[in-house]
């Protein structure tokens, strides 16, 4: 299992997304709850342009394993992607909070912290609350259709 992730990641590293791809979902097969091949493996989704997928797989790794620093990590990377610097943040620093499996990927975190963290104070989100709308019929008055064509044209009856 280590094997598979590890030239998984070396093929996400090598761009080979595609590639990688094929060994996590065989890794995922053995182990489908492993929250370092959900959060890859979201990764993978996200290169190839499949961001609901790549979100649904991080969002699983995060449930299967909350104090994962890959997939804390992973995530706050999608959100930063998707602009939604706020979020990224949160999950960023609770990644910084677990133990990395390297100084250079507790460096790296920090660093998109900082940069989740600026971009947080310049951007501005907006919280999706829709207004409640009155009935169809309230908001559009219809005229009343004419007599002639209530009662049917030339005998033939209309509803």
């Amino acid at each position: 299992m280590g094997d598979r992730l590890a030239t998984a990641v070396g093929l996400l590293r090598a761009s080979d997304y595609a590639g990688a791809l094929t060994h996590l979902e065989a890794l995922l097969a053995e182990a489908p709850d492993d929250p370092a091949g959900l959060a890859y493996a979201g990764m993978a989704h996200l290169h190839l342009k499949d961001v609901q997928t790549a979100q649904e797989l991080l969002d699983r790794a995060v449930a299967a394993g909350p104090t994962d620093f890959i997939a804390r990590s992973k995530r706050g990377e999608l959100r930063f992607t998707l602009a939604c610097f706020p979020q990224a943040a949160e999950d960023l620093r609770e990644a910084l909070r677990l133990e990395a499996p390297t100084p250079a990927s507790r460096r790296w975190v920090a660093k998109l912290l900082e940069t989740a963290e600026q971009r947080a104070k310049l951007s501005y989100t907006r919280t999706l609350t829709l207004p409640s709308l009155a009935p169809l019929k309230t908001l559009v008055s219809l005229p009343r259709l004419p007599r002639w064509w209530r009662r049917g044209v030339r005998g033939v009856a209309t509803v």
